[in-house]
């Protein structure tokens, strides 16, 4: 055929001419994802893997080949010599059924409808076995749905992740809503680094006594440090007070001996309690602007024994004599 003729002929009889696309785009992305998460409901004989998850041992089905070929950990635990020896299940108690569930919605089909309850558990799920396209979509969530109850959480898991951005969002929505986020259970599990970060910053929305009593409450939950984890003795009558038992560093004083052998310290009593509150509390109670307490809060602070009567007392003197309390 002349060359010039040729695509008019082509055209006529209906087929396509030389120079027309030669590959044909067929997709139906959606009939893939849908197929695939019947895997996880009325096809789940299919699956070829389970994972036993949480306290309840629940049983969730999964296809080993997926779920590996998306993650890198769960593909190092799956594929092991160790886990194939093991009847093809996993016992993975630390997550809960409703979050692991919808990790696998997501590795299976790359979708899952999550409430909102269940988005940070997933988030660290998805850190902890390196899905970063869902820890992304748990993260974007999180970040336009901050809470008082929420924020000191994902203000945690922030810095954990070096996410700079979500951290000063994470940190100005904690300053503006103080009163109530100082309230929130979630605050005992911060760091104590960034707990008095929060706490010593002037934009902080909140009084002082709730200052002090978010403080107690992270006090009474952290771990014992190193030093108390056997037994603090105190010397009889050297301690006037739980607080006094410290130096103005938040250090132990000398009178205050830890040991686990009764028998080299006769004369003490133990004590242990509440001088490891103390030491727990020491640093974040420095953020607690005594002199902003009425009369009344500092007796109370003088019951809990947190404080040591000097500094009480320096608070109190200040505000006899109208004096500004020091910063």
């Amino acid at each position: 055929f002349d060359l010039d003729v040729a695509p008019a002929f082509f055209s006529l009889i209906g087929m396509p001419g030389p120079t027309a696309q030669t590959t044909a785009s067929i997709r139906d992305e959606a009939a893939v994802c849908s197929a695939l998460q019947r895997l996880l409901g009325s096809d789940h004989e299919l699956c070829d893997f389970t994972f036993i998850v949480g306290e309840q041992r629940e049983r969730l089905p999964a296809v080993r080949a997926i779920v590996a070929v998306r993650s890198a950990p769960l593909r190092a635990m799956l594929f092991d010599d160790k886990f194939r020896t093991c009847e093809r299940e996993l016992d993975l108690p630390q997550w809960t059924p409703r979050a692991f569930r919808h990790m696998l919605e997501f590795l299976h089909a790359g979708a899952a409808d999550v409430d909102a309850g269940t988005v940070l558990e997933l988030m660290q799920l998805a850190d902890f076995f390196q899905i970063d396209e869902l820890k992304c979509h748990c993260k974007a969530f999180l970040a336009e749905n901050l809470s008082p109850d929420n924020v000191a959480t994902l203000l945690t898991e922030a810095v954990r992740f070096n996410d700079e951005s979500l951290r000063t969002k994470c940190k100005e929505f904690f300053l503006a809503n103080a009163r109530v986020a100082l309230q929130s259970p979630s605050l005992c599990y911060l760091p104590e680094a960034l707990l008095c970060e929060l706490l010593s910053d002037n934009a902080l929305n909140a009084d002082e006594w709730g200052v002090y009593q978010a403080v107690k409450l992270w006090s009474e939950v952290q771990p014992l440090p190193p030093l108390l984890q056997q037994h603090v003795w105190v010397a009889k009558g050297s301690c006037s007070s739980p607080a006094a038992c410290l130096d103005e560093r938040g250090a132990l004083a000398p009178a205050v001996v830890a040991t686990g052998d009764l028998e080299d310290q006769a004369d003490v009593e133990l004590r242990h309690a509440s001088a490891a509150q103390i030491t727990r509390a020491m640093g974040p109670l420095r953020c607690v602007r005594l002199g902003q307490l009425s009369v009344e809060q500092l007796r109370l602070v003088r019951a809990d024994g947190l404080i040591n009567e000097a500094a009480l007392l320096e608070a109190a003197l200040n505000k006899l004599d109208g004096r500004e309390p020091p910063e």
